[in-house]
């Protein structure tokens, strides 16, 4: 008996496919949720992509930032079985402006980029703009999580914590 579903007759019915949880990040919950083998999809509500921002507008924040909630995520990512979903709620005046979409635009590249320089695949020389838009979110306190992810038996390039690179 699943400790996700304890009444398994009431979704003997529905997919699990067809179910979304959806939370606020409660970090040590989604692992608890990810190990279980009926877990179903997955939607974790982010509304602000930098700390100070999502604190205000969701106090969980305070207990799992999103560096804490990111590193739950890829922990438990090889175990889900279905997709993960990112939920981003716009309040008008809040977190709908130009510079959240940029923030939260700048935090999801710059997660894809940082793991093509973790493995040396990004050649810096070829724009200098670019390396000055990375070098710039690297400072960033929030982005300070992925940079220090490691993969074990593989190491980044000497430049690849250093934020002025």
């Amino acid at each position: 008996r699943s400790t996700l579903f304890p009444y398994p007759t009431l979704f003997r019915s529905i997919s699990r496919r067809r179910i979304t949880v959806s939370t606020s990040g409660l970090a040590s919950e989604l692992e608890k949720l990810a190990a279980d083998s009926k877990c179903p999809r997955l939607a974790i509500s982010i509304n602000a992509a930098e700390e100070g921002l999502r604190s205000s507008l969701m106090p969980i924040n305070k207990r799992y930032p999103l560096w804490r909630l990111r590193e739950v995520l890829v922990n438990i990512s090889p175990f889900l079985k279905e997709s993960l979903s990112l939920e981003y709620v716009l309040l008008s005046g809040v977190n709908d402006r130009i510079k959240d979409a940029r923030a939260l635009a700048d935090f999801a590249a710059a997660a894809h980029l940082s793991s093509l320089d973790y493995i040396s695949d990004v050649d810096w020389n070829r724009s200098r703009a670019v390396k000055d838009w990375y070098a710039k979110i690297k400072s960033r306190p929030a982005f300070r999580a992925i940079l220090a992810d490691q993969i074990p038996g593989f190491r980044p390039p000497p430049h690849y914590a250093d934020l002025d690179f």
